[in-house]
């Protein structure tokens, strides 16, 4: 039914204070919904002579939009823990039932060795995640250096994941028929 959305109401661009933040009706508001790359929704809006109030401005609404980003980024990097033991799940999965050689692929060491390694990385992911969510609520320096430090470790050790299951899949990982 409504929107919140900034905008700048005095200062130069790069200004920290100088942002408002609004309380607008969505009646006013033409909207273009589409479709990710990544299967999420978005939308863009478009306005013009809007009738709006005044939620908060400067330092509080610049700290009310760090902290909804903080938020998002969050979100996201829990999201990301679930999509990589996902990736995980399948794979070892795959590792038991794919054989080779008379025998289970997932009994070579090598590629046990390998795992191990892609679980301790999900672990560590994990561990960063719940203390970026358990401190979130503390200092706005404590929430964003532990929300930076996770969503830091999530681009990481998600490409890594991603990588490894794909390879340890071998050329059914290509496949669209394959998760």
């Amino acid at each position: 039914d409504k929107f919140i959305i900034s905008a700048r109401i005095k200062g130069d661009i790069n200004d920290k204070n100088g942002i408002g933040l609004f309380l607008v009706d969505n009646n006013g508001v033409n909207i273009r919904p589409y479709n990710t790359i990544d299967g999420y929704r978005a939308a863009e809006l478009n306005f013009d002579n809007l009738n709006a109030e005044l939620l908060c401005e400067d330092n509080l609404a610049n700290d009310c939009i760090i902290k909804a980003n903080s938020a998002g980024a969050l979100a996201l990097s829990a999201e990301a823990v679930g999509i990589m033991q996902v990736c995980f799940d399948l794979t070892l999965d795959y590792l038991k039932t794919r054989n080779q050689f008379g025998k289970s692929i997932g009994a070579f060491q090598s590629i046990q060795h390998r795992m191990v390694d892609m679980m301790l990385e999900i672990e560590q992911v994990r561990s960063a995640v719940m203390l970026a969510s358990s401190t979130f609520e503390t200092s706005s320096s404590t929430r964003d250096k532990n929300v930076s430090a996770a969503k830091n470790l999530v681009g990481r050790v998600g490409e890594l994941i991603a990588e490894e299951s794909i390879q340890l899949h071998g050329g059914i990982a290509m496949t669209w028929e394959y998760s």
